[in-house]
């Protein structure tokens, strides 16, 4: 068989782990690469998905234009968790199917978001950023032990973060609509109403997917209501925080301090720059070599299946997974 796929937003494929990229092609796909070495535009979608039938989807945008252009576009299999750029009722009436992994970059973002924990707590990148101004300021820190941790959204990474902060000894308290009281129990979190969580949070964590109820869901606000000296934590989906809000409130002092993985407008950091007490990179907590491999084997396999099962005329496997 000779089927065309494109590996869009992804220009790292197969980097450092070659596999999923030799599972394809011995299935007999034929790969076409993105060649921008960046995520792509619809600009950039001509030259790309012209003649494509399967996707493997990074985090570019896919819409009824997209949909109605390219027809013959069966499959958008996601590498990773969110599916915010794909506007999912556009293709389900165009008959694409989308999958995505959301439980293979799980484990690296929960380990950033205990990386951001600290590094918050003990001032890391305040200390690290003076030093290499050649000033010597020592950051009078708390210890992660004394901090209560509000962890907006309580299912995959929320539990994997709460997990992992149990051998801190730290409060845990968290608010999700389907909240598991099992994995609470487990892991020592308390169920409390989002205002409490809010107001008494010193590092307040979120976990919570992107969709129209969320977005903003943090705002200016909701952020006005927390304690004094608080932190935030975003690891989860650029658009959640209004973030011109929040680093009005961060330049102000009225948060302590922030950490952010993602961002409203990516890639444009023109925002953030310059706001001391932000910690921010770009969109990385699943990149490790671990969580890649998962991702895109994850896409691939997904692909495959659906192929499969459309090339035998069975029924094709479900798309996305919570």
């Amino acid at each position: 068989m000779s089927e065309t796929t494109v590996l869009v937003g992804t220009e790292t494929f197969g980097v450092p782990n070659p596999e999923p990229r030799d599972i394809l092609e011995d299935y007999g796909i034929e790969l076409r690469l993105n060649p921008f070495n960046r995520r792509l535009t619809p600009a950039d979608y001509d030259e790309c998905l012209d003649g494509v039938s399967y996707v493997i989807a990074g985090l570019e945008p896919y819409n009824t234009e997209i949909f109605r252009r390219y027809p013959q576009i069966k499959v958008l299999s996601r590498i990773g968790i969110g599916v915010d750029s794909i506007d999912l009722a556009a293709a389900e009436t165009h008959g694409v199917t989308v999958y995505n992994t959301p439980a293979a970059p799980s484990l690296s973002v929960a380990e950033q978001t205990i990386a951001f924990i600290i590094a918050l707590s003990r001032g890391l990148f305040q200390m690290n950023g003076d030093f290499h101004k050649g000033l010597w300021q020592p950051f009078m820190g708390r210890e992660v032990s004394s901090l209560t941790v509000g962890l907006l959204g309580f299912g995959r990474i929320g539990g994997m973060v709460a997990e992992r902060l149990m051998p801190f000894g730290c409060r845990l308290i968290g608010h999700d609509p389907c909240w598991d009281n099992d994995k609470a129990s487990a892991f020592s979190v308390k169920n409390v109403p989002l205002a409490t969580v809010i107001e008494e949070a010193d590092i307040l964590s979120i976990h919570i997917p992107l969709g129209p109820d969320t977005h903003h869901f943090v705002n200016r606000q909701l952020m006005q209501k927390m304690k004094t000296g608080a932190y935030l934590i975003n690891t989860a989906r650029g658009g959640i925080v209004d973030d011109e809000a929040l680093i009005d409130l961060l330049r102000s002092g009225r948060i302590a301090g922030a950490a952010l993985d993602v961002f409203e407008d990516e890639p444009n950091t023109s925002l953030y720059e310059g706001v001391p007490n932000l910690i921010a990179i770009p969109h990385a907590g699943s990149n490790s070599a671990e969580a890649r491999y998962r991702m895109e084997m994850g896409a691939v396999q997904n692909l495959i299946a659906y192929i499969e099962a459309d090339k035998t005329g069975q029924t094709t496997p479900p798309g996305l997974e919570a």
